[in-house]
Formats: C-alpha cells, structure tokens, sequence
C-alpha cells in the first residue's frame, strides 16, 4: 500500500466565511513509535485545489491529543461550482519512508473522535444521542466519486431510496427528496 488516508469531504465549501477560525481535532495512536501523521484543511474553488492548513505529527503508542488551528482566507473572489468542496485529509506514513503517507504491512493507526469546529478551542467531544445521530447521517443529496483511485463506499443511509444521475463532472449525485440539485 502506497498511500493511506482518512479523507471527510465537505459540500458547499460557502458555508465557511472568509477569516473565520476553525480547529480540527483527534486522538491517535499507533503499534510503532516511528509513524508520523499529516493533518491537513483542503478546499476547491475556480478548479483549484488549495491546501489551507497542515501539521505534521508524530504519533506514538500512547494515545494522544493533536489540533490543528485553521484561519479561513479571503474567498470574496472565489466562484464555487457545485462540485467544489472543503476537505478534512489526514495523511499516514512511516517515519523512514520515502512516500508522505505510507504504512507497512502489519502496521496501523487509529484515529478517535475526529472533530472539525468553528472556534480555535478544541472543545471535549461530545457524542449526540443515537436518534439524533442517526438522523443527521440520513442524508437528503450526496456525491458518489467515480475517481479511479480505489474507495471505500462510506455512504449515509439516505431517507429513502435515492434517485441516482450523472454529474456533469462524471460523478454520481444521489438526490432523495430535494426538488433540484442543490447550487452552491
């Protein structure tokens, strides 16, 4: 395996303002002492791909507490296409590897209570109750990638059976309930 990360795509990038504080937060820990981990806040616009923030961190076995602060640029001149995104990535590799975010075999880190927050506090996670949980997670619209890097298929349960169709940038929208795609 080359490359492994964790990778949280969020829709409508507009939702974030411009000089706006964010903190992503997690713990971690890994079975090596020599792993090193990269967080990092993408986001698309105009066909661009920026890398906003990122922190490199070395995780060892003991599970650890790491943030990343995020000040949101100036994005008055940006011009959001519908598929355009702010993503979450967080980057795995060995301390002695030649590729950024590889592993070995027999190799892992695990992540918990992965938090992206407005603020530059990372406040104690809190699990909503069940219910709750399970009904933001039923989604209305989503965006199933058909990049030809090999996916794990993470989708939501929608609230009902979705109808399915092709984007104009080759991926799948799956709508369930709302009257049109939504526009960013």
């Amino acid at each position: 395996m080359s490359r492994t990360d964790l990778i949280q795509r969020i829709e409508n990038p507009t939702q974030f303002k411009s000089g706006e504080d964010y903190t992503l937060a997690l713990w971690a820990r890994t079975n090596k002492s020599s792993h090193r981990m990269k967080l990092h806040l993408d986001m698309t616009h105009d066909g661009k791909h920026d890398n906003l923030a990122i922190r490199s961190c070395q995780v060892t076995t003991r599970l650890t507490f790491f943030v990343l602060n995020i000040k949101m640029p100036d994005m008055s001149a940006y011009k959001f296409k519908e598929e355009d995104y702010v993503e979450v990535q967080i980057d795995v590799d060995t301390t002695n590897s030649s590729s950024y975010d590889s592993l070995a075999p027999g190799e892992w880190v695990e992540f918990y209570l992965v938090k992206l927050e407005k603020g530059r506090l990372a406040t104690p996670y809190v699990a909503r109750p069940l219910t709750e949980e399970i009904a933001e997670c039923q989604r209305y619209y989503q965006i199933y990638s058909t990049n030809t890097v090999k996916q794990v298929d993470l989708r939501p349960t929608m609230r009902k059976a979705p109808k399915i169709s092709k984007r104009p940038d080759g991926n799948y929208g799956y709508d369930a309930e709302l009257p049109e795609t939504p526009t960013y």
